[in-house]
Order: C-alpha cells, then structure tokens, then sequence
C-alpha cells in the first residue's frame, strides 16, 4: 500500500508538470503563428486529457465515502474516465519509445523530458492495473474479455497512425494489428460470436504484413481511425458467454 501512495504521488506530480508544460507551449505555439496544425492540437488535447483524467483519479481516489451511500452514476463516470486515462497513457507511452528510437536524446533536458514522460505514463499504467485487475476481485472480469489489454495496444496504435512515422512504425502497425485481430477471430469463434469472427477476419486481411494491401495515405488514415474504434468497441462488447448450469 506504500509503494502505491508513493507512485500514486509521483504520478500525480508528473500529471501536473506536463499540463503546465503542455499549456505553457500551446500559448507560445499560439503567440507566434496562426495554428492550423490538426495533428499538433490532437496530441495538446490528448496530453491534456490524459493528464486532467490523472489528476482526477487522484482527488477520487483520496476522497472516503461512508459506506452507506452509493453513487452508481459517479462510479460509472470515474471507471469511463479510468479507461480513458489508461488508454492515454499507453498512448504516451508508445509515443515516448518511438521517439527515444528515432531522436535519441543528446542533452541532459532532453533525457530529463523523456525519462519524466516515461515515468509518468508507466506510473499511470500500474495505477489502472492495482485499480482494474484486482486479482482477489476482478480476475474473472479479465477471464471473460482476454483480448481486452490487446485490442486496446492495437487502437491506440491505430490512432498513432494519424501522425507523420517512419515506414517502420506502418510495418510494425500491420504486424501487430493483424496478429490481434486474427486472436480477436479466434477468441470470437470460441464463443460462437460469428460476426466478429468475419468482422476481424476481414481486418487481419486487410493488414496483413505477408501480402501488403496497397491504399492511398489519406483512405489509410480513414481505415485507421474506423479499425481503432472497432477493436476499442469490441475490447468491452465482447466478452465470454455465461456457462448455463
């Protein structure tokens, strides 16, 4: 319990740090041109919310409530923005690798930067994990969607698509979408959920690495951001089949 308060410190520091970092450039950014450029307002809303989404976890997560009272609505918004906040995180995350091995780091700012940005995301990682999967209480959750953690990499990797990546970054995106969807198909089969059977079927098709499919980039980032809702949607829509007794 005290490794977690500790980390649920630090990550809250490391949350306010980069929602002032990221406020202080977006006013400079706007001081000085006229800003029309969509993908850089994409990553200071993303950095924000993810940030704003820590942030409140935390104050949640300090407040005591008497136990007679329950507030189903407020615990509905909180495990929504939990799910957001984690879906941020790994986003940043794999934001932060990417940019480690394409401009690796020179100066002491630069590594201080990055090293923050990972310590900030890998704390918010296993935050959602001591609060999503609870092995005494919610292993059975995670028993019932086993594909959730890998649908989840493959949207948040699809939504990365939308920015500007090395050719290998597309080539990793085909390899890890098609092997999670073909687990998707699979795991849908198992269950007898024909139409994800033919829905990631046709997916694992259409990225496979083997015989590449060949689309103009601006039909791709279409197909990216429709996929990536796709595996978010069937990651909690999905899930096994009560056994009847």
């Amino acid at each position: 319990m005290k490794l977690t308060k500790i980390i649920s410190y630090i990550h809250l520091l490391g949350c306010i740090g980069w929602s002032i970092f990221g406020l202080i450039v977006f006013i400079m950014e706007h001081a000085y041109k006229d800003y029309k450029d969509y993908e850089e307002m994409l990553a200071f809303f993303a950095l924000f919310v993810t940030t704003a989404s820590g942030i409140y976890l935390f104050i949640v997560g300090r407040k005591k409530q008497p136990e007679n009272i329950k507030t189903p609505k407020a615990t509905l918004m909180t495990k929504i923005i939990s799910y957001i906040h984690l879906l941020g995180c790994i986003g940043w995350s794999i934001f932060g690798v990417c940019l480690f091995f394409m401009a690796p780091p020179t100066e002491a700012w630069q590594w201080f930067i990055l090293v923050s940005l990972f310590v900030t995301t890998a704390s918010g990682i296993y935050l959602s994990i001591i609060r999503f999967v609870n092995w005494r209480q919610n292993l059975a959750r995670l028993q019932k969607r086993p594909h959730l953690i890998p649908a989840i990499i493959a949207a948040v990797m699809l939504f990365g698509a939308l920015g500007q990546w090395p050719d290998d970054y597309y080539q990793l995106l085909r390899f890890v979408t098609c092997c999670v969807s073909v687990y998707v198909a699979y795991t849908a089969y198992t269950w007898q959920k024909m139409w994800a059977v033919w829905l990631f079927g046709f997916i694992a098709v259409l990225f496979n690495p083997l015989a590449p499919i060949h689309f103009s980039r601006e039909l791709w980032q279409y197909i990216d951001i429709i996929c990536a809702v796709l595996f978010t949607a069937v990651a909690f829509i999905l899930r096994k089949p009560t056994e009847e007794k």
